[in-house]
């Protein structure tokens, strides 16, 4: 694959990027639904989340995430939107002023770069929770909590009035004026993205391969934490029994395809060992004397000077660690699985056995495909899992104020029982004194 494979991957992708109500869903949580859904055959060709987030990053300085804003603008022009539509499900309708307030203090002065051009909502989420002062921390303010108010004011149109600062903040024709006053709470519609003076869909366009020279904003879980490592896409590892079955068909492949390729071109190997079979001698044995064969250039020269015999033997040795795992039952995770796959696919084909490289190629994407299955089963899961957890976390709250409720009015009978109790006493003792002057003639 290649960078434009990437981004037309990202491009693709991106199709998820809208709510149900075609609203942008807002570059942080796009990066990081990017982040959980690569594919396990582009992390087997190399591709990470460093290199989804750089691409997502370069795309973003190129204009990307305003393409993304025009599309939502499309899909909506052909209905009217109420206030109640522009809020997606499962954020809170509740507004933590003092929070927002702080949010937009700073982003007038972090927000954008030396050249006054919008730093973008990742890097701009990053730079708030590092500024985070200790009073606020101090008051149960976190990275989280800023992170939740920031995407709530995102949806809300904050992002497209920071585009409109920087917009102003470059123009000499205006005068200055600072975005925390009247642009505070302004719902600012985006503009359209001309391209060659027409609007285009964003998913038309194929941009230039991206740079490499974008600084690095690591995801972390669902909060964006700068200057810390990613967290690894784990690969999922399959039961002893499938993947020691894999095993062993490998290493019987590749024996046979050993046996073949001496058989051709180095028959003196099996006339000196008296191998007469493909299982006549175990894989490592093959592997070391098929390296002996071309150090001491026992091959045709047309063999050992063919672009195939590059880095054969470093492949073939790297064989015998496939032969121990599966003769000593060792288990392993998936992602070595994949990498005996992988050299078994590089042995066999430089021995020149195309009919095993077809078998071990479709072993490979069987375990690619089943992977992907399991991959994309545990971020449903774990996505599913965070709605439930907010959604529980929001009855909780209104548990607690139910509960906050409950135990006032319970105080407020308790003191009105209280003192209807010292009424009543002051009555009866009034009442007993009474009395007692009367019978006792004071």
């Amino acid at each position: 694959m290649t960078d434009i494979l990437l981004e037309n991957w990202i491009r693709l992708e991106s199709r998820k990027a809208f709510t149900k109500d075609d609203l942008f869903i807002g570059e942080i949580r796009l990066h990081n639904i990017l982040c959980n859904q690569i594919p396990s055959a582009m992390l087997f060709q190399g591709y990470s989340q460093q290199s989804v987030r750089k691409g997502l990053l370069q795309m973003i300085d190129d204009g990307f995430a305003e393409e993304l804003r025009e599309e939502s603008r499309n899909r909506r022009l052909k209905r009217p939107l109420g206030l109640a539509e522009l809020r997606p499900e499962g954020i809170p309708v509740e507004t933590d002023i003092l929070l927002e307030s702080w949010i937009r203090k700073e982003s007038a002065g972090v927000a954008f770069s030396k050249e006054d051009t919008f730093i973008g909502e990742i890097r701009l989420h990053n730079v708030l929770c590092n500024r985070i002062p200790a009073t606020m921390l101090g008051q149960g303010y976190s990275p989280q909590s800023v992170r939740k108010t920031l995407l709530k004011m995102i949806d809300e149109g904050f992002s497209v009035e920071l585009q409109k600062e920087s917009c102003r903040r470059r123009s000499l024709e205006k005068p200055p004026i600072t975005i925390t006053e009247d642009l505070a709470g302004a719902k600012l519609q985006p503009q359209p993205v001309i391209y060659n003076q027409q609007v285009g869909s964003c998913f038309e366009k194929i941009r230039r391969p991206y740079a490499q020279s974008i600084d690095p904003i690591i995801a972390f879980g669902d909060i964006i934490i700068p200057g810390s490592q990613p967290p690894p896409l784990e690969v999922p590892t399959p039961p002893f029994c499938i993947q020691h079955g894999i095993l062993k068909t490998l290493q019987s492949t590749l024996e046979t395809s050993c046996f073949k390729f001496s058989r051709s071109h180095c028959p003196a190997l099996l006339t000196r060992r008296k191998w007469t079979c493909p299982h006549a001698g175990e894989l490592n044995a093959w592997t070391k004397e098929l390296r002996k064969s071309f150090d001491f250039g026992e091959l045709p020269t047309a063999i050992l000077t063919s672009d195939a015999a590059v880095g054969l033997t470093a492949t073939l040795k790297e064989l015998d660690d496939l032969r121990h795992t599966a003769v000593h039952r060792v288990p392993i995770n998936g992602a070595r699985l994949v990498e005996f796959i992988k050299n078994s696919i590089a042995a066999v084909r430089m021995l020149g056995d195309e009919e095993s490289v077809g078998e071990i190629t479709a072993i490979m994407a069987m375990v690619n495909k089943c992977f992907d299955e399991s991959i994309k089963s545990k971020i449903e899961v774990d996505l599913a899992l965070d709605v439930e957890l907010e959604q529980l976390e929001v009855e909780r709250k209104k548990l607690e104020q139910m509960e906050g409720q409950i135990r006032q009015r319970a105080a407020k009978r308790a003191k009105d029982a209280e003192e209807e109790m010292e009424r009543s006493m002051v009555r009866g003792l009034e009442a007993l004194k009474l009395d007692i002057h009367v019978g006792g003639g004071f």
